[in-house]
């Protein structure tokens, strides 16, 4: 039974990725650069940006998934992390947002959807694949990956960290913010923040590989830049003004500006959690990090 529902949680994987591969697609043949299309009125080439290393991610670790690979587990834990977050965004968000169609039924329909795929899909995938029946069918015999499994925590950081570099960059490249709040009521707007999501990808990088090299240097840069975003998250949650997002998120203005703020605050106090999870990790694994890079 087990087997059977391994193989199901990989085709399930694959098959979202073929979906969002496929609306990667329509995006890229059939939509104009000025077509609405989610999350916002971004152009086709964002959304193929955007949308490809997802698309990859979950090809690749449904493929994985089949086929039993050590690492595709792991993968998943991360992929259902993730998915929890953003349902937990989403659940809150949708019920305090105006509802978008005045059937009560359909809204419901809706939220139990999204609940289902974001919330109790993920929950089952951590819990089912962290069973010790389950970990043996993905148990590998080569005792190099053995060794890498056992520093999993510290690829996972390297990773988080340069895909915070990558979307900096395609922000630098894309505007997605007529402005930005970088701290309280310093904005920054147009070319200044396009040199600010580029330094925020030279460093995001940096770090990222520091951290894969154990570079002890990294360790100290990873723990000081997130300091620093969670001190700059926190004056942001509290500082920013309905009259400021409105003007952040000029796509939106269909929707009422205390309820922009709500989303802003939630969002904020939810994305805390990854840089303090980071700051912990670290400390204790200081001793790992050397003073000297490996190679």
């Amino acid at each position: 039974m087990k087997n059977i529902l391994v193989i199901l949680s990989g085709i399930y994987i694959t098959f979202l990725g073929l979906v969002l591969a496929g609306m990667i697609a329509v995006s890229l043949f059939f939509l104009d650069e000025g077509t609405a299309s989610l999350p916002m009125n971004y152009n086709p080439s964002f959304l193929v940006i955007s949308y490809l290393p997802l698309t990859i991610w979950l090809l690749t670790t449904g493929i994985g998934i089949i086929s039993k690979k050590s690492w595709s587990r792991y993968s998943l834990f991360i992929m259902s992390f993730f998915a929890l977050f953003i349902g937990l965004v989403i659940s809150i968000t949708f019920l305090f947002f105006p509802a978008p169609t005045k059937s009560h039924a359909l809204r419901i329909l809706s939220f139990a959807l999204i609940f289902f795929l974001f919330i109790v899909i993920p929950i089952f995938f951590l819990i089912f694949f962290s069973r010790k029946k389950v970990k043996e069918l993905f148990k590998s015999r080569d005792k190099s990956r053995i060794k890498t499994q056992k520093s999993f925590g510290i690829l996972l950081v390297s990773i988080i960290t340069l895909l915070g570099g990558i979307f900096s960059f395609f922000y630098a490249l894309f505007p997605v913010y007529e402005k930005l709040p970088v701290f309280g009521s310093i904005f920054l707007t147009g070319f200044q923040l396009k040199v600010y999501f580029f330094i925020l990808a030279a460093c995001n990088t940096f770090i990222a590989i520091g951290i894969l090299r154990l570079a002890r240097s990294a360790w100290l840069l990873c723990i000081i830049y997130n300091l620093a975003s969670i001190f700059v998250s926190i004056i942001n949650i509290f500082t920013v003004s309905k009259e400021t997002i409105s003007e952040i998120t000029p796509q939106m203005s269909e929707i009422p500006n205390e309820t922009l703020l709500l989303y802003y605050r939630i969002y904020g106090v939810l994305g805390l959690l990854i840089p303090i999870a980071i700051i912990a990790y670290l400390i204790s694994r200081k001793k790992v990090f050397r003073t000297k890079p490996n190679s």
